[in-house]
């Protein structure tokens, strides 16, 4: 049985949409299913990451005389509203044909594929919709589309958007909400909507940290340490600011400052930050979840990380710096499973240290409690919950 994913990452995009599919694609193999990547070869990408995770890939080329392949403009979208079809770096249509064309190979076939060849087609693309999807409908058993920004139609079997609404209650399966207002108008009424943190597509390392976290973590009189994540990329190098600032506001705490391999400002953080003997540079550590049961709170960007921290009970307090985050920051906020400080593109340096003394106001007890609302929205089982209701 065969499942192909089509999914990017980039400087631009970021590293999350792939992250999230491996998480997928692990429990997808453990049964016994055949797994094919298919991603554009942009800046930033993670298709070597994808390959050391013992998956296929197929690796579009990024086009001829398009910018972005250096990191510059792409040609412009044929919507001019989709601020997103510029990520795709081609035309829709030169996409699906290429996508087409490397699932044909994978299946060691001619192009005239018949319908049960692929059991299921995931897409994980904000600069794709229904106009792509179809040109899959009888290429496939199944189409489930990932996305979280619910701007665009999709014509699809199931939609799974692992945001919060600020209307959700905690712990809702909007899944079998008929009034669920998100995806009603953009997906077909056959498509099954997967909505909600209770789906979020996470390592499952993280339910191994939050036991650990669990029994084995407690807060002593003063802060001991803090891991900072602001994004695989991170290309406008905000991991210094708010190292920097954490060490003016809380001088002898301990700081984990993670950064992803994509992240191309190393250089300049290691010289900027090496005469902190308490700041500690860690490139995609491999025990980035096991750091996440030792500190005492989390500072970072929002985004797919947000459920992981959730998940595992570490407080956070987080920024936004995508305009895709803006839901999700005001919605964790909004329930207390977070502390949102606020939009980092806009804030000026003295505003930004303003809104980062606002950790020290916390004490430890706000931080337990915080913890408990975040563990109570994430359980850490929404990868296992997918292949329930989509195979």
């Amino acid at each position: 049985m065969k499942i192909v994913f089509r999914v990017d990452a980039s400087t631009e995009i970021g590293t999350g949409h792939v992250m999230r599919c491996v998480n997928l694609a692990r429990e997808l193999r453990n049964k016994k299913f055949e797994i094919l990547f298919i991603c554009r070869d942009f800046p930033g990408n993670l298709n070597k990451f994808i390959q050391e995770q013992g998956f296929e890939i197929c690796v579009l080329p990024c086009p001829v005389g398009n910018d972005s392949c250096r990191g510059g403009p792409v040609c412009p979208p044929l919507n001019p509203e989709d601020l997103y079809a510029v990520w795709l770096g081609v035309p829709w249509e030169q996409d699906a044909e290429e996508t087409l064309e490397a699932i044909t190979q994978f299946l060691c076939l001619d192009p005239g594929l018949r319908r049960d060849d692929v059991d299921l087609l995931i897409v994980d693309h904000y600069g794709l919709d229904a106009r792509w999807e179809r040109k899959f409908k009888n290429k496939t058993k199944k189409i489930l589309v990932i996305d979280d920004l619910a701007n665009r139609p999709h014509d699809c079997d199931f939609v799974l958007d692992q945001n919060l609404a600020i209307s959700d209650p905690v712990g809702a399966d909007l899944s079998v909400r008929p009034d669920g207002e998100r995806y009603k108008k953009l997906v077909p009424q056959s498509c099954q909507r997967l909505l909600g943190p209770s789906y979020a597509l996470l390592n499952p390392a993280v339910l191994n940290a939050r036991r650990i976290r669990e029994e084995k973590f407690s807060y002593g009189e003063e802060f001991k340490s803090c891991l900072v994540f602001m994004g695989g990329t991170d290309p406008d190098n905000f991991s210094q600011a708010i190292a920097l600032n954490i060490v003016k506001i809380l001088p002898t705490l301990k700081i984990y400052l993670i950064i992803g391999r994509s992240n191309l400002n190393f250089l300049k953080l290691e010289a900027e930050l090496k005469k902190y003997k308490n700041i500690e540079i860690l490139i995609q550590p491999q025990n980035y979840f096991e750091l996440l049961t030792q500190v005492d709170f989390v500072v970072g960007a929002s985004g797919s990380s947000t459920w992981e921290r959730c998940c595992v009970g570490v407080p956070s307090f987080f920024f936004q710096i995508a305009d895709n985050q803006k839901e999700i920051c005001e919605s964790v906020s909004a329930i207390q499973a977070g502390v949102f400080l606020g939009d980092l593109r806009k804030l000026k340096n003295d505003d930004l240290v303003e809104r980062m003394q606002k950790i020290v106001e916390f004490t430890p007890l706000d931080l337990v409690r915080m913890a408990a609302v975040g563990k109570a929205l994430v359980d850490g089982l929404g990868v296992e919950r997918v292949f329930q209701h989509v195979l």
